[in-house]
């Protein structure tokens, strides 16, 4: 009976040291997130597909420093999922370390440099961390300077490959307004267009538009009644466009005083398109607050400015569309309501909070009075701020109305809001119909952020993991086998 034992015994020993030795030699991955989060998508496989396996390989390098999972913890994840596309023969991944390279070879190529403070036995150290994606190919690169996160990799990585296999010089997007307020106003919109694969061309008073490319209107005040007409010529004839516009005139740099635009003819073509921005303003309590320094010098004054709308609650975004991709927060500056015709075909996406006021006349917008006043007696409610059409018999292209010039402007510098910039290049990408590629940006992966482990902490965790592996593990296993022992005994 003994020998029986001994036997079952040698028995299961050697299968857990086959199935060991197996699994070191056969990876098998399984992905367990409700969406698959961290397998590649059937859109991006076919962007791959299509490649050419004969011409040159796609070339995925990570060029990170050796501590940026401490700082990033959710990057432990990222070599594993490029090896997913290294299963294609066409793509080639590597991971390469930015110690060997100079600060200034790292600026050449793209890659931006992040410092970070921690603490080493009671010593406070700066230390300079590099996270970039690079991928090459047929000679092209594209590059992501500072990689923390994998939340919108996937989408990243096939623009970029669209973008180099077969729009290598970026799509072309008409903007119109004058060059000096572009530059002044979008600067940063211009640029995040750029990287993201957009050619902006401004509009001038004799250009012929091609319904193939996608408008960008960005304020209302410096367009003609000319202007205007050839952009309704241009939606009728089957051209897309997104609408940057404020039903009022607010100049952020030469004081907060707000004026009614008046006879504007962009807010009464798109009044006859079905979407009406209105010229009053949203107060909302779910607002930005502003810190502004003490006159005295010492601190600084919080100021809850409920003109500068943020959305953040994702009750009142409509995230299951397209353009609402990845959604974050959104801020709004200085915005007045915007309505729809009821036979407009347009579709609401984004509003105010229920906790939304509207002033209409009179307005009060100094930073330091009692804006509440504005809101006695009037009642509470959402209002519309984002809305889209789909194509219509009538108009063959689509269409985005944003009631907030300001929204991709340089306030967002103020404010911390550079998913502005994400959204408005949503909008882009939607007027282009590449839903797909949209929405691998709700594929929702972890994005735990960047903090560092404090020496005691990390001391802390290192020791409850060899109690946990040495001593308690072993301890269970040999319990349960002495109670699969004993059970056996007595049943024999």
């Amino acid at each position: 009976m003994m020998r029986e034992y001994t036997l079952q015994y040698v028995l299961i020993l050697a299968i857990v040291a086959l199935v060991i030795a197996f699994s070191e030699r056969v990876y098998v991955r399984v992905d367990a997130t409700p969406n698959h989060v961290y397998t590649l998508s059937q859109y991006t496989k076919d962007v791959f597909d299509r490649l050419d396996e004969n011409e040159d390989s796609v070339e995925i390098t990570w060029l990170k420093s050796e501590s940026v999972e401490v700082f990033a913890p959710s990057l432990q994840l990222l070599p594993d999922f490029l090896n997913e596309y290294a299963a294609f023969a066409c793509c080639t991944v590597r991971t390469r370390a930015s110690e060997g390279l100079s600060a200034e070879h790292l600026k050449k190529m793209g890659v931006q440099e992040h410092r970070f403070e921690r603490r080493v036995q009671n010593k406070k150290i700066i230390e300079s961390v590099y996270s970039a994606l690079l991928l090459e190919y047929r000679g092209q690169s594209r590059v992501i300077p500072f990689l923390s996160d994998m939340s919108r990799l996937e989408y990243d990585i096939a623009r970029f490959m669209q973008e180099l296999s077969a729009r290598p010089e970026g799509d072309i997007v008409y903007v119109c307004g004058d060059e000096a307020t572009m530059q002044q106003q979008y600067g940063y919109l211009f640029s995040w267009m750029e990287y993201s694969g957009f050619r902006p061309a401004l509009v001038g008073a004799d250009t012929t538009l091609n319904v193939d490319y996608p408008l960008l209107v960005l304020g209302s005040t410096t367009q003609s009644k000319a202007q205007v007409d050839a952009i309704q010529t241009f939606l009728e004839a089957g051209g897309s466009a997104a609408f940057f516009v404020s039903g009022n005139r607010i100049e952020p740099y030469k004081g907060w005083g707000v004026l009614a635009k008046v006879a504007d003819p962009m807010i009464a073509m798109l009044a006859n398109l079905g979407f009406y921005i209105e010229s009053n303003l949203i107060y909302d309590n779910r607002n930005f607050r502003i810190a502004l320094p003490k006159q005295s010098g010492a601190g600084y004054d919080y100021i809850d400015y409920p003109f500068w709308v943020r959305v953040d609650d994702g009750a009142s975004v409509e995230k299951k569309h397209p353009v609402c991709a990845g959604f974050q927060s959104l801020q709004f500056f200085w915005p007045g309501a915007l309505r729809l015709a009821p036979d407009s075909g347009a579709k609401m996406l984004v509003y105010s909070s229920a906790d939304s006021v509207l002033i209409v006349d009179d307005y009060e917008t100094d930073l330091y009075a009692n804006l509440s006043l504005q809101t006695e007696g009037k009642g509470r409610e959402a209002f519309g701020l984002v809305a889209v059409k789909e194509s219509t018999e009538a108009l063959k292209g689509r269409m985005v109305v944003v009631a907030d010039e300001h929204f991709p402007g340089m306030l967002i510098d103020a404010s911390n809001a550079d998913f502005n910039l994400d959204f408005a290049i949503n909008c882009l990408e939607w007027l282009c119909k590449r839903d797909d590629l949209l929405q691998l940006k709700n594929k929702g992966h972890t994005n735990d952020g960047f903090f560092a482990l404090s020496a005691d902490r990390f001391g802390n965790i290192v020791h409850q993991s060899r109690v946990l592996n040495l001593a308690v593990i072993p301890l269970l296993l040999a319990f349960l086998a002495l109670g699969v022992f004993i059970y056996a005994r007595k049943k024999h």
